[in-house]
């Protein structure tokens, strides 16, 4: 090993490592994961140094000709990271800031220094050195530990969000224009040449006032992928690189795909993402999350259908059958309309035994259903009004059950004004709750 200083990044960041003693003599890049001057390539003498990092920035890197700078106008500075991530350095979600830090008086003599983070609520990064470890000159081994104390800020620093658990309920917004995913019960896709009289509850993207029934309607809950149990996860963190189903709440559906069905907009290139049956489960209704770490509140990730491997899309554009709404797809290639975010998210209270409950059930019918029940329609596939003018009391907690199917559903009186919506009668049904939209 020889003498030396060096320094392991257990960061999520590339940082830049400047060693000083009034100016800078020795600096380079670590990426996460690495540690700089491993083997003193450096050849640095056995004396004392000033140790700094900060975020790596091509920038900030010192030259030989800077010899005029300062220890202090190097590393403690907060940096903006907006501007680098078109540089190659990776994002991290929720970070537009990070804060170096600084170390006097280390002595040169096989030691390495540990480089930890944390993250703020604010959305600013901290750099701090967490720990020495003095090795062993010929061999590299830790010979011992000095661990440092925390500084004040981070000691006070929030906790980190909470994550996203399976058996919760999220609300999913479109990152780029703000809208959310949305369902309602009834409000089906028209009949076209290639899409024979279906069923296939519509998903599109919608903006909606907090109290109204298309708010309720911006409910799902995270599941297993199709043949796991949702008891074998419940209250498992979400990860990156996980496969998940989406259950619209309100009516007991997931989210599907397949490479059936072109969409309606750009047929050309996109493909349906709709509902499929209640209650019915098979491989098209299992999704991947791509993103990094722990899925939480505001971190921007793409879904992918994993059948089909194209990305959960939605564009400003608008169908000719629902004006009021942007178009969800299964989209070719990858864009900025692919980014989705966690907006909202509650709890869910399960009154089944969840070693037995499998939200999937027997189903012996195919995930798009032909020969759908008879649906009253303003003629373009959608519900028959009325579910802007419904209000309803939103409680934070509440119970999850499976929906009747629909063509289950028999109104014995043409004048009750109790009927299920799937059957019609928007205008007068009275909403308790989330719960009694089936």
């Amino acid at each position: 090993m020889g003498a030396g200083i060096s320094v392991r990044n257990e960061t999520e960041f590339p940082i830049l490592v400047v060693c000083s003693q009034l100016t800078p003599l020795y600096w380079g890049r670590c990426d996460p994961g690495e540690t700089w001057n491993l083997k003193n390539h450096n050849k640095m003498g056995k004396v004392w140094f000033s140790v700094s990092v900060s975020l790596y920035d091509d920038k900030r890197v010192p030259s030989k000709l800077w010899t005029g700078a300062k220890i202090a106008g190097i590393a403690v500075g907060f940096v903006l990271l907006g501007p680098l991530f078109k540089g190659g350095v990776m994002a991290v979600a929720g970070v537009t800031a990070a804060r170096g830090t600084a170390k006097h008086g280390v002595y040169a003599n096989n030691t390495c220094l540990v480089v930890r983070g944390i993250k703020f609520q604010d959305g600013k990064y901290q750099f701090y050195f967490a720990a020495q470890e003095h090795l062993d000159s010929k061999t590299g081994a830790i010979k011992s530990v000095t661990t440092f104390e925390v500084p004040r800020s981070i000691e006070h620093a929030a906790p980190p969000p909470d994550p996203v658990c399976y058996g919760m309920e999220v609300k999913l917004m479109h990152s780029r224009t703000h809208a959310k995913l949305h369902s309602a019960s009834g409000q089906v896709y028209p009949e076209r040449e290639f899409l024979p009289s279906t069923v296939i509850q519509q998903v599109n993207c919608f903006e909606a006032d907090r109290m109204s029934v298309s708010d309720a309607n911006q409910w799902w809950l995270i599941e297993p992928p199709d043949g796991d149990k949702i008891g074998a996860r419940l209250g498992n963190p979400v990860l990156g690189g996980d496969k998940i189903r989406l259950v619209h709440t309100a009516t007991s559906r997931r989210l599907r795909s397949g490479n059936e069905i072109p969409a309606y907009v750009q047929p050309e290139k996109d493909l349906l993402v709709g509902c499929g049956d209640v209650n019915h489960s098979d491989p098209d209704t299992n999704w991947v999350l791509e993103f990094g770490g722990h899925l939480v509140l505001n971190t921007e990730f793409k879904i992918v259908h994993e059948m089909t491997g194209l990305a959960l899309h939605s564009h400003p554009l608008k169908t000719a059958f629902e004006p009021r709404f942007q178009e969800v797809t299964c989209s070719t290639g990858r864009t900025d309309n692919d980014r989705w975010e966690v907006a909202e998210m509650r709890a869910v209270q399960f009154d089944a035994d969840l070693d037995e409950l499998d939200l999937a059930g027997p189903c012996e019918t195919p995930g798009w259903t032909p020969d759908p029940p008879d649906f009253p329609s303003n003629g373009v596939g959608s519900t028959a009004g009325g579910l802007d003018d419904l209000q309803l009391s939103e409680p934070e907690v509440i119970p999850f059950r499976l929906a009747p199917n629909p063509s289950d559903i028999v109104s014995t009186d043409p004048t009750s004004t109790a009927r299920d919506d799937a059957v019609g009668g928007l205008d007068d049904v009275q909403v308790a709750g989330p719960a009694d939209i089936s």
